[in-house]
C-alpha cells in the first residue's frame, strides 16, 4: 500500500505528544479528568484526524513511560489501573 500524502509510510513507528492523546480524548473516558476547553477544540479535530489518518496506516504508536507519566498525573489514583488498561 503506497503512503496517502502528507502521512507517515505504511506500517511506520511513530512517537506522539502527549497533547496529541490528550485531545485525541484518551483520558475523556476517565471521572474526575476535565473536559476539553474551548480554546482547544480546533487542536481536537486535528488530534483525531492524524490518529485515524496513523489507523488508516496500520502505524504503531509508541507511548514512552515519560509520556504516560504526563497523562497519568490529572487522573484520581483511583482510575489509574482503568486508563493504564485503556
Amino acid at each position: 500500500m503506497a503512503p496517502k500524502d502528507g502521512i507517515v509510510p505504511y506500517g511506520s513507528l511513530v512517537l506522539l505528544d502527549a497533547h496529541i492523546l490528550i485531545w485525541s480524548g484518551v483520558r475523556r473516558m476517565i471521572p474526575g479528568v476535565p473536559p476539553v476547553e474551548r480554546r482547544d477544540v480546533e487542536n481536537v479535530d486535528r488530534a483525531r484526524i492524524l490518529i485515524n489518518d496513523l489507523t488508516d496506516v496500520h502505524a504503531r504508536i509508541v507511548v514512552p513511560s515519560v509520556l504516560l507519566t504526563e497523562l497519568i498525573v490529572p487522573i484520581p489514583p483511583e482510575h489509574h489501573s482503568r486508563f493504564l488498561a485503556y
